[in-house]
């Protein structure tokens, strides 16, 4: 009986969302609740990013980077180291990235996260956007040598 009152609850939801939203098509529910926001532009997103150090401010190293793929655009990354295990660095971060081209031509948004630097050149970040929408961002990529990182990312983005 309880299975019937969940499925019954279920169709209701859906049908109360509307027949006009796109359904999302991935499995994983936190993708699919932000595709069915509402009053946001939703898209799943991949490319690269490329980053070089731009300086420092205090303990922080700041990055400018660069978007390519479905994000076009540029971003300025603030990343503090918080732990060292062995070879693996951890560390959070912060982006403000200003999209000028693509689909989302003229967006910005910010993003918070954790990451690390596992054996000194292997990099992995998971990031939350904090403002001008809704999503997360993954990157992986590589440290290089010190100047900067080559990354590439993918996620889901739901702008205002």
């Amino acid at each position: 009986m309880s299975y019937l009152k969940r499925t019954v609850s279920l169709v209701i939801a859906f049908a109360a969302i509307g027949c006009n939203q796109d359904l999302p098509t991935s499995n994983n529910a936190e993708e699919s609740s932000l595709r069915l926001s509402k009053g946001h532009s939703c898209a799943t997103v991949q490319g690269a990013l490329v980053a070089t150090i731009a300086g420092f401010d205090g303990p922080a190293l700041i990055f400018s980077g660069t978007y390519t793929g479905d994000l076009v655009g540029n971003s300025t990354v603030r990343l503090v180291f918080t732990e060292a295990t062995g070879a693996a660095l951890r560390f959070t971060i912060d982006q403000t990235v200003e999209l000028t081209g693509g689909d989302f031509t003229g967006n910005s948004f910010t993003t918070s996260g954790k990451g690390v630097n596992a054996t000194l050149n292997r990099i992995h970040s998971k990031e939350k956007l904090t403002s001008g929408g809704r999503g997360n961002l993954t990157f992986n990529g590589i440290d290089t040598g010190g100047a900067g990182a080559d990354l590439a990312y993918h996620g889901v983005l739901c702008l205002s």
